[in-house]
């Protein structure tokens, strides 16, 4: 417990050494998803209608540059990016941000993709796993496994040849501990032209508790493949590091975990996200976290993101230990 609490007394100096100014913000650019993955915290617990409108979104980006902010995440857990009619024009209005845009890869084609590396992205986040039509639909409900295929290809070629300063990752999610779908999906990729390097396989976090596929972790009775024994929650680095802003403007502490809106701090429409980040409702997550009892807390409950720090941890086999 004591190393505990001197690793979270430095991580909150470290966030107050730097005006608590967030490593990065995630913005809802949408709020609408068109398939139904499996590990998923989104589907059927967000109203899956709306997009952010150009003007918010202008607040925004002018806002976090006022604070200093230099990264924009624009992630699936939250909706679809790609399906916003004007995602474009919202991705040239914040170029001199890093961007890391994931997609589900659904809404693409070749003009897009053409289109996507024209914009000096940071990052290009695919979220894919599987290695035929059955073992890949059967987690990203919805998709088709040919189209995506397809878009793999042309995302790894295009992007190599004019914008190969953008990191191109694959985020994998797989269910169970099986290497055989593992290793399968990673010979697939590899034959669609990715590196290894470019491959990150993991085990599903449970979205805060939303996602009850892992199983059930017996001291605390959360759905985690985390080993909780003995585990207590560190400053959890998504409350440090990350809040996420709705297609409404409503403000999470938790960006991309908080799909029930269980922590909203502010609403940038009205303040700052400096004065959501120095306001009661963020100082008081602050202080549970720091007194060591998150029992009480919507989401952080039952959310397993805040011990072992990770997020999410890699897939191993059932010969090795896990972290």
């Amino acid at each position: 417990m004591s190393s505990t609490h001197e690793l979270n007394r430095q991580r909150l100096d470290h966030l107050n050494a730097r005006d608590r100014r967030p490593t990065g913000v995630m913005v809802q650019v949408s709020a609408k998803c068109n398939i139904r993955c499996v590990m998923c915290g989104f589907v059927g617990r967000t109203p899956n209608v709306g997009f952010m409108e150009l003007e918010l979104f202008q607040h925004i980006l002018n806002d976090c540059r006022t604070y200093g902010v230099q990264n924009i995440f624009m992630v699936t857990a939250w909706g679809e990016p790609m399906l916003h009619p004007r995602i474009f024009d919202l991705l040239e209005m914040a170029r001199d941000f890093r961007i890391v845009l994931s997609t589900n890869l659904t809404p693409l084609n070749l003009r897009r993709i053409e289109r996507l590396a024209e914009l000096g992205l940071d990052s290009l986040q695919c979220s894919y796993c599987g290695y035929d039509q059955e073992s890949y639909e059967a987690t990203y409900v919805g998709a088709k496994f040919d189209h995506v295929s397809q878009n793999l290809r042309d995302i790894q070629r295009i992007f190599n040849l004019r914008s190969s300063a953008t990191k191109l990752i694959i985020n994998g999610v797989v269910l169970t501990q099986d290497i055989n779908f593992v290793t399968r999906t990673i010979a697939y990729l590899t034959s669609l032209g990715f590196r290894e390097d470019q491959m990150q396989i993991k085990l599903p976090n449970n979205f805060g508790g939303l996602y009850k596929g892992s199983p059930k972790e017996e001291t605390r009775g959360i759905h985690t493949y985390k080993d909780l024994q003995n585990q207590v929650p560190d400053l959890c680095s998504v409350l440090t590091d990350n809040p996420g802003i709705y297609v409404d403007g409503r403000v999470t502490a938790c960006g991309c975990l908080d799909n029930a809106s269980a922590l909203i701090i502010g609403d940038v429409r009205k303040e700052s996200l400096r004065e959501m980040r120095y306001g009661p409702r963020y100082q008081a997550l602050l202080d549970m976290f720091m007194g060591g009892d998150i029992s009480g807390v919507p989401l952080c409950a039952e959310c397993d993101v805040p011990y072992c720090d990770s997020r999410m941890i890699n897939y191993v086999s059932p010969d090795e230990t896990q972290p």
